[in-house]
């Protein structure tokens, strides 16, 4: 068809027919010549790509930070082998960096370049191997030895590399405790409680969970069922009041955003208690000053009583904690650092080593068998045996005891790895039709923790539980993949109740749940279009916790979660203080006469 420079097409076609199988698509044409292009067109499909190229990941970039300061060595011998450091190996030193304890560092001794992890001790500096047959090599207290340079790691921060002296300055942390926090929280709106024996109830009001002061002095100990210290209440004063979780909740989150104030990081640990980082202008201050206004502002701000202990370290400062709950000399605030040190020997060699803090239980015997039965003991015992004979978390206790921060901040998680809703019922349900209302309202709530979380679910698992003292235990369960993320209550609640097939009619259950898991972001990719949940993009989800926030839990409910009043078998809390903080209709009542 090519005509010199010039390409024959068609003017004008007219279709004749459709081509089917191999015959041909007759058309009629007039030749017409057109001018050929020199360059070749591209028919690929046009992308904006190369506009937004920014070159390859260099990982030089990436992973060295002081290009100047940053040296390759080969390791030769095998000393070094348990943390992955081989014979013939090459590592990256960087020079710049400070070195810290449980770094990997290069060391000057006797001339020589040694690779070794740094071990900031009680013994003093120590430069430990990664391989049992190699020895620890101590080096002695106030001696100088030079750190050459440091292991790059994730952690890794700028500074000089300088002489280290086994003294080590640290940062110093706060322990935040509220006393007796659910009964403190009981007491923010109910002030004739105070200096009164409060006890505080578990679920269905079973037994004491929480028990005042006050309470304690008259021998009331956690743990003891409600039913046995109900008939002494009225000659001893003894109050009681039913778990107010929403209450309590509400009040700890005014806490921990009052704690939070006071310094440059907060790690949440409990409902009731926290650690907090105090920067260095605050470490060089009046440690008990600032312990006193926080215990103070916590008070005048929230109304809970806190006690604080100050510290080098979480498990010293838990220790702290208890010293200043339990010796009211400290009048609620103990700096460890400022006390006696032969005081703090004396206390630490008369408590037991189940007063630390992660150490009971089976872990006490064993400790035990080994001659370590005080705090003292514990503290004075060899890290690398301690993890040996235990593990690593043992020997973190033991560095902490000795002031060497082992033991991080804990980042708080966007979201969770599971959920679950689960209650034990105040009377036995014993009928599929009443388990129906119970998975329907436990998928209700679930569905608003997710949206709370922003998160959405992908497996679900159902299970049902009679009593442990039930001659026949059964236990029946079921696991529920569901076909994609999802909060919708309507999805989760038809997933739930396919574990009544597996009850058995007139068994009484004590309990049943949901657990929910493999979270995923609910604002993740959303699936192709064969595969949309068109009932999720209803938002039921969005709307029920819209309402129940505005105006309450009980004004709207998906099936029988939305009866009033509510089922027998819901969790009976009959001494229930007003949720004074997120219910409208029990704001707390103030007296104007």
């Amino acid at each position: 068809m090519h005509n010199g420079a010039f390409i024959r097409v068609f003017d004008s076609m007219e279709v004749r027919g459709v081509a089917s199988g191999l015959n041909p698509l007759r058309i009629d044409a007039r030749p017409l010549l057109l001018p050929l292009a020199p360059q070749a067109v591209p028919a690929g499909f046009p992308s904006p790509a190369q506009d937004y190229y920014d070159g390859p990941i260099d990982l030089t970039e990436q992973l060295i930070k002081d290009r100047a300061a940053t040296f390759i060595v080969r390791v030769v011998a095998d000393s070094m082998e348990g943390a992955g450091v081989c014979d013939g190996d090459e590592l990256i030193v960087d020079r710049s960096l400070e070195p810290r304890h449980g770094d990997v560092v290069v060391a000057v001794l006797d001339g020589e370049l040694t690779v070794k992890r740094l071990w900031l001790t009680a013994r003093g500096v120590v430069l430990h191997a990664e391989n049992p047959r190699y020895p620890d090599i101590v080096v002695p207290e106030l001696t100088e030895f030079l750190v050459w340079g440091s292991q790059p790691t994730e952690h890794g921060t700028s500074g000089t590399a300088a002489a280290v002296r086994a003294e080590p300055m640290h940062e110093l942390v706060a322990h935040v405790d509220v006393n007796s926090a659910y009964a403190s929280f009981e007491r923010v709106f109910d002030p004739s409680l105070e200096h009164r024996p409060l006890v505080v109830l578990s679920n269905n009001d079973g037994c004491v969970v929480t028990a005042s002061k006050e309470a304690k002095a008259l021998g009331v100990e956690v743990g003891e069922p409600w039913f046995k210290l109900a008939p002494l209440a009225p000659s001893t004063g003894l109050v009681s009041r039913s778990s107010n979780y929403e209450l309590y909740g509400d009040l700890s989150r005014r806490a921990m955003e009052v704690i939070a104030r006071f310094g440059p990081w907060l790690e949440v640990y409990s409902i009731d208690e926290a650690f907090l980082g105090l920067g260095p202008r605050a470490a060089a201050g009046d440690l008990a000053a600032l312990g006193r206004q926080i215990r103070g502002t916590l008070r005048r701000l929230v109304g809970v009583p806190v006690c604080v202990g100050i510290a080098p370290t979480k498990t010293l400062a838990k220790l702290a904690n208890k010293t200043a709950k339990k010796i009211p000399a400290f009048d609620g605030v103990c700096v460890w650092e400022a006390t006696h040190p032969q005081w703090r020997a004396k206390l630490l060699s008369q408590l037991p080593v189940s007063e630390v803090w992660g150490i009971a239980g089976r872990l006490e015997k064993r400790l035990a068998a080994l001659g370590i039965s005080s705090i003292a003991d514990l503290a004075a015992a060899d890290p690398v045996m301690i993890r040996d004979r235990f593990n690593v978390v043992v020997m973190r206790t033991v560095l902490e005891l000795n002031r060497i921060p082992c033991i991080p901040l804990e980042e708080a998680r966007q979201g969770k790895e599971q959920l679950i809703v689960s209650r034990s019922f105040s009377t036995p349900v014993t009928t599929r039709a009443e388990m129906r209302q119970v998975l329907t309202v436990y998928a209700q709530q679930s569905s608003a923790r997710l949206e709370r979380h922003h998160q959405a679910a992908k497996l679900l698992t159902a299970f049902a539980d009679t009593s442990h003292y039930a001659q026949d235990h059964s236990f029946p369960t079921v696991l529920v993949p569901l076909p994609a993320p999802t909060t919708d209550p309507v999805v989760l609640a038809r997933a739930a109740q396919k574990l009544l097939p597996r009850l058995e009619e007139g068994t009484g259950y004590a309990r049943a749940g949901i657990l929910l898991a493999d979270l995923r972001p609910a604002t993740g990719q959303q699936a192709l279009e064969p595969f949309r949940y068109r009932h999720e993009e209803q938002g039921i989800a969005t709307l029920l916790d819209q309402v129940h926030q505005k105006v309450g839990k009980e004004y709207l409910g998906l099936g029988h979660a939305g009866l009033r009043p509510g089922p027998q078998w819901r969790m009976k809390r009959e001494m229930l203080s007003p949720r004074a903080t997120t219910h409208w209709d029990e704001l707390a009542i103030v007296k104007a006469s």
